[in-house]
């Protein structure tokens, strides 16, 4: 378990989380809760603040902000994402999502829930203006996400799969 912690100026990601199993569906249990994640990414500016890997991980009421590239990324099954506060990421990079997962087409059953996600639009002048909120990428199937407030956003939610859920989600003042 993370816990309670404070991450601020990290030159790249600042949590990386693997654990539980793929293959069996195992859950890892891994916890990163109530944790305040701050100016990540400052050296390499495609590293995401925090990535979960693995099956049956969560991070939950954490608040994230000020990084050029995804505020969470993840990869494997079972999955929670809950409760966050995430602002003001991912405003100088293209095609990247506050919460992101993608190139996996077996990769389900990740729970996207009761986030406040606002004032995410990106501020380069030479951004394609690609920064959707929540972003499932190339295939990324089976993901569901609901009871999201998501307000001040480029783009509400981006789908490339099947099978996935969005609903009971509320965007607010988004471009497209």
């Amino acid at each position: 378990q993370i816990t309670n912690c404070t991450f601020y100026n990290i030159g790249d990601c600042a949590i990386d989380l693997k654990g539980g199993n793929v293959d069996t569906l195992k859950s890892g249990n891994n916890k990163i809760e109530n944790c305040f994640l701050s100016r990540i990414a400052t050296n390499n500016k495609n590293a995401a603040a925090i990535i979960l890997r693995g099956c049956g991980n969560s991070c939950i009421k954490n608040t994230i902000g000020g990084t050029s590239f995804h505020a969470i990324t993840y990869y494997g099954n079972d999955h929670m994402i809950k409760y966050n506060e995430i602002f003001n990421v991912n405003r100088t990079c293209d095609d990247v999502g506050v919460i992101y997962c993608g190139r996996n087409y077996v990769h389900r059953g990740d729970e996207i829930a009761y986030n406040f996600i606002h004032d995410v639009e990106p501020i380069l002048v030479q951004s394609r203006g690609f920064n959707p909120a929540i972003y499932w990428d190339d295939s990324a199937s089976g993901q569901t996400a609901h009871h999201n407030i998501i307000v001040n956003a480029l783009i509400g939610v981006y789908f490339c799969g099947q099978k996935d859920i969005f609903n009971n989600n509320t965007i607010v003042n988004a471009k497209r």
